[in-house]
């Protein structure tokens, strides 16, 4: 893991989570750069890959379904972070004010579902069904 092994615990502390637990279950970095790929999204499918290699070497395990973390929580908080990142890019310039909106919009929108969300826990069910994409 990194020098400070309670980063996670204590940056957040509104939102602390323990370190990801391994489970042995597939990842879901290669899930999305599966579906990526048989979308024609072959960039961030790419990009998917690598951080799948990122996430193992860091944690020592590959980000998995039920693995001890909230990952609504975990994407409001990347959402929001990548909310700023594209803010950052307009102010200097970039044009990319058109993925700036939407973004802004879903980071709400994970946000609100992280508050209603909130306090509750779920069981692993025995199945999880296949969620195809829409369309």
């Amino acid at each position: 893991m990194g020098e400070r092994a309670d980063f996670d615990r204590t940056d957040r502390p509104a939102t602390a989570q323990p370190p990801p637990i391994p489970t042995g279950g597939a990842s879901v970095h290669v899930a999305a750069a599966d579906d990526a790929t048989r979308y024609g999204y072959v960039s961030i499918a790419g990009m998917l890959r690598d951080r799948a290699e990122f996430g193992l070497r860091k944690y020592g395990t590959p980000l998995t379904a039920w693995n001890g973390r909230d990952p609504v929580c975990d994407a409001a908080e990347e959402a929001a972070d990548l909310v700023a990142y594209l803010r950052q890019a307009m102010d200097e310039g970039r044009p990319v004010g058109h993925l700036y909106w939407p973004v802004l919009a879903i980071a709400e929108h994970l946000a609100r579902a992280q508050d209603q969300d909130a306090g509750t826990r779920r069981e692993r069910p025995d199945a999880i069904a296949d969620t195809p994409a829409p369309g």
